[in-house]
Parts: structure tokens; sequence; C-alpha cells
């Protein structure tokens, strides 16, 4: 309350009965919610929209399609398989691949996520040679690495767990040596 409603007796009502309001309403509520019955929630207001914003919003959407329809048709079929390829997982199914027929679909959507990786990293030329002879062909010579290794990585032997437990138990209850431990000495 403000100074100037505070003095207000007509004020002092409408506080009074917005509280008996309030009170009555969640006795009101809460009965109804005995029952199962609850009330709605309030509902929110729009902006107001005008005809003008509908009307650009769908011409330039057309606009969007129209653009999205010229640049797939003028892709050949070998753009739209590097382009499936270089795509994500979750992206491929947005690609469209109406430039390909439908075996050439089934072809390309069957190949797993390694060929598809290999023709994106080998180029338009890979992608076509792979549509035509309906298997992936990668560039190989793309896919070299640059520099040429010098010494293949040398392997370490790790013991495994059964190793371990094989040996331990052997030197605890038997209190004999492994072969690995003998080789050792």
């Amino acid at each position: 309350m403000n100074k100037k409603s505070w003095w207000n007796p007509l004020s002092w009502a409408q506080y009074a009965l917005e509280a008996v309001w309030g009170v009555l309403s969640g006795i009101w509520t809460a009965i109804l919610g005995i029952f199962g019955i609850h009330p709605s929630a309030p509902k929110g207001q729009h902006a107001d929209i005008k005809l003008d914003d509908v009307d650009s919003a769908a011409s330039a959407e057309a606009d969007e399609q129209a653009l999205a329809k010229l640049m797939t048709a003028e892709m050949t079929p070998a753009e739209v398989v590097l382009r499936y390829a270089a795509a994500g997982a979750m992206d491929r199914p947005t690609v469209d691949l109406s430039a390909l027929s439908t075996e050439e679909q089934d072809w390309l959507v069957s190949l797993s996520d390694s060929d598809l990786a290999l023709l994106a990293a080998s180029g338009k030329s890979a992608c076509e040679r792979s549509l035509e002879a309906k298997m992936a062909i990668p560039d190989l010579t793309r896919l070299r690495a640059e520099k040429p290794m010098e010494e293949a990585p040398k392997a370490y032997v790790q013991q495994t767990k059964e190793d371990m437990i094989r040996e331990r138990y052997l030197a605890a209850v038997r209190g004999l040596q492994t072969s690995k431990n003998l080789l050792a000495r």
C-alpha cells in the first residue's frame, strides 16, 4: 500500500475483498482437486500478427525452397554422393537424393560410415567412379599419409588379467615358477 491508498477507505475494502476472494478460491480449488477437477491454466496472449507479416514470411520461405531446388537440380549425381558422404550422420537424412535413381539411392544409403568417410576424403572423381561401379572405390593417392612412417611402432605386450592371476596362483599355492619367470632369470 502506498501512502495515498492507505488513507482511502475504499482501498481498504478492495484489499479485504481480494484477500477474502483469494481464501475462497483456494478452498474451492482444493475441494475440486479432491474430485480430480483441476482448473485450467490461464492462457497467454498472442502477439499481434498482421497479415503482411504472414505474407512476407510465406514468400521468404517459398524463395528459400525455390533456391534449394535450383541448387539441387544443378548438382550432378557424383556431387550428391559427395555431399551425402561429407555430411554428418545426423545431417545425412536432410541431403536431397532425388538426382539419383532408386538403385543408386539404396546403394548410397547402405554404405558404412567408414566407406562414406573414405569417399568424402577422396573427392568428386572417386564418388563418380564409385557410383558407376556401385561399390566404394576411394582415391588412394588422396588418402596417403603426408609423411611416411620411418619405422613401425613397437608393440608392447601387456600381461592380461588371466595371466597375472595364473602366475599368482601357481606361485602362492604350488610354489612353482611360470615359464615367464624362468625366462626372466
